[in-house]
């Protein structure tokens, strides 16, 4: 069975290559496809036909300065450029590092900073990372067959030959301590959908995932004739998951004890009314994947599916609740957050391997394995909802935030680097942070006899 298996993985593989090569060429005859074209290609082809002006096919070329960037995505015509800030300094787990955050929010990485800084004991955070989901959806033969006339105890009985075929296909996967963990059965009459847990060691594992899948269904297919694969794909439902807690001081959260303890009640009613209003919930989540997302994002890693994950585990009892919990601790005088996460990410391929900029933030963290970079990633989380509600339940959520926009609304309307600070200055002391109040009052300040 194995060399006929790796003969037919051979042929697919060929096959598969042939298909690409065809995809991409074009007889001279034809034109070109979108895909097909180059960057100048394409921006050409647009301002041909008046999608784009020409300088702004000029700009859009200007902005690509990796030539891998055309092989990242398809169609691509530019580059947009996020920038890169840190959480200068967290501790997770007794060790204190530097993570990068990648966001056009200057308020998310501020918040994160605030909530590290905040956490004088830092996070304790656990990563349980057992494996993440595939499901195959099976239909029974259905000519001239009644449901109770298919037995899917057939299929039951091949699990063991169909887990040692993968591990003996996925041989490499093995090797770096991951394999195929678990297949369930779940019959519905004529059809039984399959559920297969993989552990992806330390990536994030869709692919390889969806390999599997693929070699399960021809094998299926195979020994049993007549069953017949609906789907084959994995799936985003929560898994890998990690803990983190955190514990600070009443006296911490603000700058006498008394008001501390105030603020902390506050956080904790917050907290208790989240578990009851799924409009506060949703809002309290997103404040928390504002830090996730961003750290992910700079390691090269899946937002969406990160999001799709946790949205799900925070509906999982049928009602949509807050993923972290609060409460304020009278006997000890702190207040105690606890969260989990589900955080399906690699710290190996995919585009940690391909761009630069993605190995350099590796780095900055000291290249972290997947449990430690999940740890990390759930702390910041952790930490921006702790600077969210400490800020929501003292002076408010508008007024640091709003000091940090007015900065990018000065930036906005043309200010340069010595006309930001006064005009920031005079948008907060009026607490207007529009961009035509901006644009009029820096026109004024611009005209007066002291700018000459």
């Amino acid at each position: 069975m194995t060399s006929q298996s790796g003969a037919h993985a051979a042929v697919h593989s060929v096959a598969h290559a042939a298909v690409q090569a065809a995809r991409r060429e074009t007889p001279q005859n034809m034109p070109k496809k979108l895909y097909q074209m180059s960057i100048e290609e394409r921006l050409s082809h647009l301002v041909s036909n008046d999608v784009l002006s020409r300088d702004a096919a000029d700009a859009y070329l200007a902005s690509v300065v990796d030539d891998s960037t055309s092989r990242m995505s398809e169609n691509v015509i530019g580059e947009l450029v996020s920038p890169i800030g840190i959480v200068e300094s967290i501790e997770v787990n007794g060790e204190r590092c530097t993570v990068p955050m990648t966001t056009e929010e200057p308020s998310v990485v501020a918040a994160a900073n605030h909530g590290a800084k905040m956490a004088v004991s830092g996070f304790i955070a656990t990563s349980h990372r057992d494996g993440i989901y595939g499901q195959i959806l099976l239909d029974a033969p259905r000519t001239g067959m009644k449901p109770s006339d298919f037995n899917w105890q057939q299929l039951n009985d091949v699990i063991p030959d169909l887990i040692r075929l993968v591990t003996q296909r996925f041989d490499n996967l093995s090797k770096r301590g991951g394999g195929l963990v678990s297949i369930e059965t779940h019959e519905h009459g004529m059809s039984c959908d399959m559920l297969i847990k993989v552990n992806t060691a330390q990536a994030m594992g869709a692919n390889i995932v969806n390999s599997i899948l693929e070699c399960l269904v021809q094998e299926i297919e195979r020994v049993l004739p007549g069953l017949n694969a609906i789907m084959a794909i994995v799936s985003n439902y929560p898994s890998q998951l990690v803990d983190v807690e955190s514990r600070i001081p009443f006296a911490q959260l603000a700058k006498t004890e008394s008001a501390g303890r105030s603020i902390a009640r506050n956080i904790d009613r917050i907290a208790h009314f989240a578990e009851h209003n799924a409009y506060r919930a949703v809002t309290n989540n997103k404040g928390i994947m504002n830090g996730v997302d961003a750290v992910i994002a700079a390691c090269g890693n899946d937002t969406r599916a990160v999001e799709a994950a946790c949205h799900q585990l925070a509906a999982l009892s049928g009602q949509y609740l807050p993923l972290s919990h609060w409460r304020a601790n009278e006997d000890s005088q702190e207040l105690v957050g606890t969260m989990t996460l589900a955080l399906p990410i690699g710290a190996v391929g995919g585009a940690i391997a391909s761009r630069p900029a993605i190995r350099r933030n590796m780095e900055l963290m000291r290249k972290p394995d997947v449990r430690r970079l999940s740890e990390l990633v759930a702390s910041v989380g952790l930490a921006n909802n702790l600077a969210a509600l400490h800020a929501l339940a003292g002076e408010g959520i508008q007024h640091g935030h709003m000091r940090l926009q007015a900065v990018q609304t000065a930036v906005a309307v043309g200010a340069n680097d010595e006309e930001i600070a006064q005009l920031t200055a005079r948008m907060v002391a009026r607490s207007d942070y529009s961009q035509s109040w901006a644009a009029d009052e820096l026109k004024r300040l611009r005209d007066a006899p002291d700018a000459q």
